[in-house]
């Protein structure tokens, strides 16, 4: 079936009008703050009482600090990013960098980062490694030193930023402080609704924070630094119904507007105090978007909402904030009021034009009067080159002397220099920022990855021997829970997330595939967004679906079946399943674990149930609990999920009867996964927020594996990798990984991201000419961008540009045969790019050869990253 196709059968089931599902349609929002409240901190399973944020900021920097004293130390094991190559998750802003070139791309919510390149890039390089933090607001202050000002948030709640935490870096991203003066937040943090930089030479930057739902009264206060971030002061500051919004001119300093409940004030003393210009509209609004244009008086726009009544109103003001027009209801926010940030921009040049961000795009060239979609979101899939990804971030800043609105979408950056008419993907290739809830490896090839992610659907690897791979989008919107009979892709399921959503089912894992997808979930008292799922043991065509009751699904002649299991496990509660284990050792044992934390088991293939006497972990709040069997012993099972307010992880060893904590070494985290490595050694492995770790049997502690070049991040999945002596995760926002815990011999030292080798330049020793036809060149890089003599390997970024003829490149060291698998393969007339570790020579020069299989010239960038020694 086609995928545009699929996508559309996902999005008729859905709440929502497309397939999109975490961030779209969570559970109905109270209106009470104190209620809210609760409901937010309960998304994390924690007590009242318990700031499970705060336990998150502490674990990751404890992370930090772990990576910063290992740097230096023998590594207890190695990371490798597996992928993709060529699917971007989510990015949040673009700025440009103090060279007027290069681009920032903030990434992400847990822990995304920061990545730099250019518009031509085919490997962009991650700027902020101990960061630790997506990055949703972002500005560069120009001079010495220059300063990089970030807003991040791990934790947001449909786009809208929940605890806010900003970084200053005075090093390009090398190292992050946090400024001095940011006032002290409550429990539940507060919100920067906008930050800003004083355009030119300035170091002046403008800070608007909101205290939000858990205080009385919600405020706000505006604070200014004069010295690029370092040093904030606090200017003025107030209570609000409405959240209050900045904006400033883009292109020359003048004046400060700040759009408040009171109206629309501007200031001409840097912020110190307002005159009010107007007041507002009337209306009932609980959130407020400003932009302008700088042509005009200026010209102003802003965005009044109501969250409640899902209402959005236009006002328009052709006299620089005067008077102000209606421009009605915007019907195309009404199903999304949610976006924060780049929710509504205008053009510099040209104020009739101006563009809103939902879970689509729409331009006005009549000053908002009528809108018109820049294109819908499913048209992502037939055109990823040019069509906008669903849910995007709007802004219009001046780029290489050019006009230029960026679009940050679920799925990657797009620039326009036509005013948004039309849009490019820049980050199409080369940036690994893919937000991953699941993996399944097929037990045939080790290099074969189902993956199931936010808004890029579920997904297959193109296998090849490369460090990291490129993958293909099976089917559409947020998809986990991987799951198949016999550990291949042969008869394999993934959850399409909703409470009316399908599993789709890829039928084999050899070409021609088919995807399809099941009737939707048939009605239950209750279950997880991301139901649970667990395919047959012994049926390939049969899996079980988890809430309350247990559906199993069967597949015959006739189609797809769903029939109910018995057992009534919430008991006149809200209560559900969220994870099922049956062992592979006695098919007869069934264990499952419910969303409060209730632990069950059937010795009978789920025909009666028991309760234990036991409590186990609570649910995460949309993707569920883990549970584990042993591959040998029937009576042994794990259980890991929220570990804020008690133990993460639990083992039974009497068949479920009773269940004891395995919590030490383990912060106080939540456990979304675990698995072994092998089913022989069985070693235990746990992916959480707070990082990788592995089960010491010895001391009976868990022990974090997040060292050296581990990506510091949120850890979704964890399955073994057998084939590879590896363990593979997926992370929320870095892509996938994989963890080989015996190391070489030798250790890995990072060294910036340098190019050594671009043979589109002139003749020389590490460049032109062109790689030629079936033959090998060899290129000595010792002592180039500090890489040292007794390198053994490198870590790299191999690209192949101007091909005319399909082919591949194979790198190796140059004092050795050339290896059997390529490096790298690419197609005529397309730019390719991938990470790889490469040998190179024992005598000192660091030499390899690249050979070129094509029938044509090709050429050669590599950029090194780090080295083996």
């Amino acid at each position: 079936m086609p995928w545009a196709a699929l996508l559309l059968i996902v999005g008729a089931g859905c709440a929502v009008p497309h397939s999109k599902i975490a961030t779209h349609a969570l559970p109905p929002r109270p209106e009470d703050g104190s209620e809210r409240e609760a409901w937010i901190e309960s998304m994390h399973r924690a007590a009242p009482g318990v700031n499970w944020r705060e336990i998150e900021r502490e674990n990751r920097r404890r992370s930090v600090a772990r990576l910063a004293k290992t740097a230096a130390s023998a590594p207890s094991g190695v990371w490798q990013q597996r992928g993709p190559t060529n699917v971007t998750g989510r990015t949040f802003v673009t700025a440009v960098a103090g060279d007027g070139d290069t681009l920032l791309m903030g990434s992400g919510d847990q822990g995304g980062g920061l990545f730099s390149g250019t518009p031509e890039s085919i490997g962009w390089a991650e700027r902020a490694t101990s960061l630790g933090t997506g990055v949703q607001q972002m500005v560069v202050v120009p001079g010495a030193p220059e300063s990089w000002v970030v807003v991040g948030d791990n934790y947001s709640v449909q786009f809208v930023s929940t605890n806010s935490e900003v970084f200053v870096s005075t090093n390009q991203g090398a190292s992050w402080t946090r400024p001095n003066g940011l006032p002290a937040p409550p429990p539940c943090g507060f919100r920067v609704t906008r930050l800003l930089r004083e355009p030119g030479a300035s170091r002046t930057v403008y800070l608007l924070i909101t205290v939000p739902y858990c205080v009385p009264t919600p405020t706000y206060t505006l604070l200014r630094s004069d010295d690029g971030g370092l040093n904030f002061i606090s200017l003025v500051s107030g209570t609000y119904v409405a959240v209050p919004d900045l904006w400033m001119s883009r292109t020359a300093p003048g004046p400060l507007y700040l759009l408040s409940d009171s109206g629309l004030k501007s200031s001409s003393n840097h912020g110190a105090s307002f005159s009010l210009l107007s007041t507002l509209p009337g209306g009932a609004w609980d959130s407020l978007h400003l932009a302008g244009s700088e042509a005009g008086a200026p010209s102003f726009y802003f965005l009044a909402s109501n969250s409640q009544q899902n209402t959005s109103f236009l006002f328009a003001s052709a006299n620089g904030g005067l008077t102000w027009a209606n421009r009605g209801s915007i019907a195309a926010l009404t199903s999304d009021p949610y976006l924060a940030f780049g929710v509504i921009t205008a053009s510099i040049s040209t104020p009739s034009v101006l563009m809103l961000g939902g879970i689509d795009a729409y331009r006005s060239t009549d000053s908002g009067v009528t809108f018109h979609p820049v294109n819908n979101w499913w048209e992502y899939a037939d055109d990823p080159a040019h069509k906008l990804h669903a849910d995007v971030r709007l802004d219009c800043i001046s780029y290489r002397g050019t006009e230029t609105f960026f679009a940050d979408t679920d799925g990657g950056t797009y620039m326009s220099t036509d005013l948004g008419a039309t849009f490019n993907n820049i980050t199409q290739f080369g940036i690994i920022n893919g937000e991953y809830y699941s993996t399944l490896t097929s037990k045939n090839d080790p290099n074969l990855i189902a993956a199931g992610s936010q808004d890029q659907g579920f997904q297959q690897s193109a296998p090849a021997p490369l460090a990291a791979m490129s993958f293909d989008i099976l089917a559409g919107g947020d998809v986990g829970h991987l799951a198949s009979t016999a550990g291949d892709h042969n008869m394999l399921y993934a959850v399409g997330a909703g409470f009316s959503s399908s599993v789709f089912v890829l039928d084999r894992e050899s070409p021609p595939q088919n995807v399809t997808a099941t009737p939707p979930y048939p009605s239950a008292r209750n279950r997880s967004w991301f139901p649970f799922i667990l395919a047959d043991p012994t049926n390939a065509n049969a899996f079980y679906l988890t809430g309350d009751p247990l559906f199993r699904a069967n597949l015959d002649a006739a189609g797809w079946h769903w029939t109910a299991m018995p057992q009534n496990f919430s008991r006149g509660t809200s209560d559900y399943l969220t994870a099922l284990a049956i062992s592979h050792a006695n098919p007869s044992y069934w264990y499952v674990a419910s969303s409060q934390g209730r632990l069950w088991y059937s010795h009978n293939q789920g025909a009666t149930w028991t309760l234990s006497a036991s409590q186990g972990p609570e649910a995460h709040y949309f993707y569920g609990t883990t549970m584990l069997c042993s591959p040998a012993l029937a009576t042994t099972c794990y259980v890991g999920g929220s570990g804020y307010s008690g133990p993460a992880v639990y083992k039974t060893t009497d068949g479920g009867v009773t269940w004891q904590a395995m919590a030490g070494g383990l912060p106080n985290t939540l456990v979304l996964e675990l698995a072994f490595d092998d089913p022989i050694k069985q070693n235990l492995y746990a992916a959480a927020d707070a990082g990788a770790f592995v089960f010491d049997p010895v001391t009976a502690t868990w022990k974090s594996i997040v060292t050296q070049n581990a990506p510091l991040q949120d850890f979704w999945s964890v399955e073994g990798v057998p084939g590879l002596s590896a363990v593979r995760f997926g992370t929320y926002g870095k892509g996938i990984w994989d963890y080989l815990p015996k190391p070489p011999s030798l250790r890995f030292y990072t060294l910036t991201p340098c190019r050594v080798i671009d043979t589109r330049n002139a003749p020389g020793r590490l460049s032109g000419p062109a790689l030629q036809p079936g033959t090998g060149r060899m290129f000595a890089m010792a002592g180039v961008c500090g890489l040292p003599a007794a390198a053994q390997a490198v870590s790299v970024n191999v690209t192949v540009v101007g091909a005319t003829t399909d082919g591949y490149l194979t790198l190796g060291a140059s004092d050795r045969g050339i290896p059997g698998t390529s490096t790298i393969s690419y197609r005529a007339g397309v730019v390719r790019s991938n990470n790889a570790i490469i040998g190179i020579s024992n005598d000192g020069a660091g030499g390899f050869t690249a050979f070129n299989s094509s029938a044509a010239p090709v050429q050669l960038v590599l950029d090194v990253n780090g080295y083996f020694q």
